[in-house]
This record gives structure tokens, C-alpha cells and sequence, in this order.
């Protein structure tokens, strides 16, 4: 949420008017930042969809998510429709919830579409890193045999959950089925906009066309947001720690505790646990291992020895600014191709969650502390954000390249006339 709520503060900066359309669960962060909110969904789908233990499954998790999603397919067509109509609209969304924009341009034709894709993982391509579930494919693997790759998840993995409710709504509103997931949401977005620097995922060939390569719009601290008394007593009172979290969402994680626990015990370390669930840890707790709900991952890391997370995006990049060496454990989603380039970038390693047992662990955080070249490129990564772009000139670059759509859509036009009468 909190890479979108950047972007959006940019933009309103500059005389846009923003409106969120998310979870309820977000409404106080997304009104207290100063936009409009429209309600996606209800809170009892989203619950619904954290309560899910396969929502942590690396097969069955997009399922949970977009069964969670799919009684709201025509939410931002609702909320568009309202909108005055001589006011030229953008849609900023995530890849996920792209075919529900292209469903909002039968109500306004002229409506821009913007891809905002958070990690690398979330776009499809046959190059370098290609990474299937916990797998990398080595290099040598021919191209060719990539794209039959990505055809089998297509039709065993994706299109079957995704397809019939998307193509039942389509044919109600009188559109034509997509005979695919993946290239219609690809294909759907005016422009795609990446939400992390090149360094961390470089532009690829068959990336949609219209690419604007971005930053890391990070979560900057609110007003009294800082570390608890009893977390500053703790890191006050012995060596760096070590900080576990599987996710603020993660309510299935007692697995992941478990083997932190026991991997601590094995190499002498102490450890902060992080999650706001509470039952998912043991009644009591080692006096070497402390408990947090939440903690601030800006003040933090600069203090601690090492990361051990799921992998999401932001809390990878949270650890790359604080040049804080990391352990992905990763279960689904995007976690597996970030913990790649965690790994590939030399600042970290990655355990897929399944093969996460306490020797394992173990030997990964005692890897990343004990290796002086992983500390340089640690601090190399830490580096790195200083010479990004600003999220200012993101924002000049997408403006820009939406101002100048209109002429582009009518010169395309004018090519393809000119091409169907030639002779």
C-alpha cells in the first residue's frame, strides 16, 4: 500500500485529485494521508482471505487472492462512471487488478490505464532471472523452452482460476472472452510504471511496451513513530540481534517461528520476533528472543545483524536501504523472485519456506553475517538509493508520457488506415 500512497501524495502535489480503491482495512491510513477512499470489497472477504492458510501456498495463493477480489470485478467501472466526464482519468493500479480497469473503459473510452508493478516477479519473461515458483531457471535453458514453460503454468496454474469469472463478466457486459490471463493483463495498461530502481530488476524485451523504470518509494515515518521503549532496552542490552517477520499479514506462521527459535538456540544469537499475531509464537519466550507487534523497519535495521523475512518487496527493499544482510524465507507470489536477486545482488540468501528447517536456517543467517564480501555489497545496495531518480521526476516522466497518449493512440490509427488502403 505504502509505495502507492507515495506516488499518490506526488501526484496530488501537483493538482491531481486522488481517489483509493482498496480493502477497508486500509481507509483510516488512506484518509489520514489526505485522499478520497472508495471501499474494494468488504472486511470480512479480506479477513476472509488472510485466514487462509493457502494464501501462503506458492500454487493456490493468487487463487485466495483473487477469489477475494472477484465479487468487486466491477468496482472500478462503478467508481469511474462517477466521475465528472470532461475530466481527463487515470487509473494507477495493481497487475492483479488490471483486467477490472479494462473492464471501467467500456464506461469512458478515454480512460488511461497505469500498470503499477512493485517487483520484478510481477511481470512475465523468458530472460534472466526467470524464476518459476522456488525454482531458477539456469541460463542455459533455451528460450523457446521457456515460453513452453510459462504455457504450462498458464493452462494448469493461471488461466483456470482466473479465466471463467473474468470471461463470465465480460460476456455480460457484452466484450469478448480472453483466451488468456497473462497477456491480457499485460496488454491492458496505456503505460506500466516499476516501483523499483533498474538495479533491482532490469528492463527486459518482452516487458509490455511503455516501460517507465522507477524507485523504491519506501514508507517514510509518521509523526511519533519510532522504536518502543522495551525494543530500544532490548537492543541496548547485548549484541545486534537478529529480526524475524513473515509478513504482517502472515497469520500461518508458527512453523516459521518455530524454526527461528530453534535456529537461534543453535548458533548463540539473540533474536526479535515480529508479527502482530501474538498466538502464532510460544507462550514464553527465551530471555534472548523478544516479542514485538510492530516495529518501524527504517529505525530498526540499521541496528540489527540480519533480516529474515518473506520476501515481499517492501520489506526487501526496507533491508537493500539499510545495507541490513538478509534470509528470505519465501512462500508465494513475488517472494521467490526477489529472494533471487537478494541473493544474485550479494546482499542475502533464500530458503524457499518448505526447506526453511532449523539447520537450514541455521547455516543461511550464519552465511550472510560471517561473509566480508556480502557486508561490502550490502553497503554497496545501501549506496545505490542515493543516485536513484527522485519520485518527482518519476511523476514529470509519467505525466509527460500520459499527456502525449491522445496523439499517440491517433497516429497509430492513422498508420493502420493508411496500411488497410494501400493497394
Amino acid at each position: 500500500m505504502h509505495p502507492f500512497l507515495a506516488v499518490a501524495a506526488c501526484l496530488q502535489r501537483r493538482g491531481h485529485r486522488i481517489t483509493f480503491l482498496a480493502p477497508p482495512v486500509h481507509e483510516a491510513l488512506v484518509t489520514r494521508a489526505g485522499f478520497g477512499f472508495r471501499p474494494l470489497g468488504t472486511d470480512a472477504q479480506y479477513q476472509a482471505a488472510l485466514d487462509d492458510p493457502e494464501m501462503w501456498d506458492e500454487r493456490k495463493a493468487l487463487g485466495v487472492v483473487w477469489r477475494s477480489i472477484r465479487p468487486s470485478l466491477v468496482a472500478t467501472r462503478d467508481l469511474v462512471a462517477t466521475l465528472p466526464p470532461d475530466e481527463p482519468c487515470w487509473v494507477l493500479t495493481h497487475p492483479i487488478a488490471l483486467p477490472l480497469a479494462a473492464l471501467a473503459r467500456t464506461v469512458r473510452h478515454d480512460l488511461h490505464i497505469v500498470g503499477g508493478y512493485l517487483a520484478p516477479g510481477n511481470l512475465r519473461s523468458c530472460r534472466d532471472p526467470m524464476t518459476v515458483g522456488p525454482r531458477r531457471l539456469p541460463g542455459w535453458v533455451p528460450r523457446r523452452w521457456r515460453r513452453w514453460i510459462w504455457d504450462r503454468v498458464d493452462a494448469s496454474v493461471i488461466d483456470p482460476v482466473f479465466l471463467p469469472t473474468l470471461n463470465e463478466q465480460r460476456a455480460a457486459m457484452g466484450l469478448g472472452a480472453v483466451p488468456r490471463f497473462i497477456p491480457h493483463l499485460q496488454g491492458t495498461a496505456d503505460v506500466s510504471l516499476t516501483l523499483f530502481p533498474p538495479w533491482f530488476g532490469r528492463p527486459q524485451p518482452d516487458w509490455p511496451t511503455g516501460v517507465i523504470s522507477g524507485v523504491f518509494p519506501l514508507h517514510e515515518a509518521e509523526p511519533g513513530e519510532g522504536l518502543s521503549q522495551t525494543l530500544s532496552d532490548f537492543l541496548a542490552a547485548g549484541d545486534a540481534p537478529i529480526v524475524f517477520t513473515p509478513g504482517t499479514g502472515h497469520r500461518h506462521a508458527s512453523p516459521f517461528f518455530a524454526s527461528a527459535l530453534a535456529a537461534v538456540a543453535r548458533i548463540g544469537r539473540r533474536a526479535i520476533f515480529l508479527t502482530p499475531h501474538r498466538h502464532q509464537l510460544p507462550p514464553q519466550l527465551p530471555s534472548h528472543v523478544l516479542w514485538q507487534a510492530h516495529a518501524p523497519l527504517r529505525a530498526l535495521l540499521p541496528r540489527v545483524a540480519a533480516l529474515v523475512h518473506h520476501g515481499g518487496i517492501g520489506t526487501s527493499a526496507e533491508a537493500l536501504r539499510a545495507g541490513t544482510p538478509q534470509v528470505v524465507v519465501a512462500y508465494a507470489f513475488d517472494q521467490f523472485d526477489n529472494g533471487v536477486r537478494v541473493r544474485e545482488l550479494g546482499v542475502g540468501e533464500m530458503l524457499p519456506a518448505s526447506r526453511a528447517t532449523p539447520r537450514r536456517l541455521a547455516q543461511a543467517i550464519t552465511g550472510v553475517l560471517s561473509s566480508r564480501p556480502r557486508r561490502d555489497s550490502c553497503a554497496a545496495a545501501s549506496r545505490r538509493f542515493a543516485s536513484d531518480i527522485s519520485l518527482d521526476a518519476l511523476c514529470d516522466e509519467l505525466e509527460s508520457t500520459l499527456a502525449h497518449l491522445p496523439q499517440r493512440r491517433q497516429n497509430n490509427l492513422e498508420q493502420t488506415d493508411d496500411l488497410v488502403s494501400r493497394p
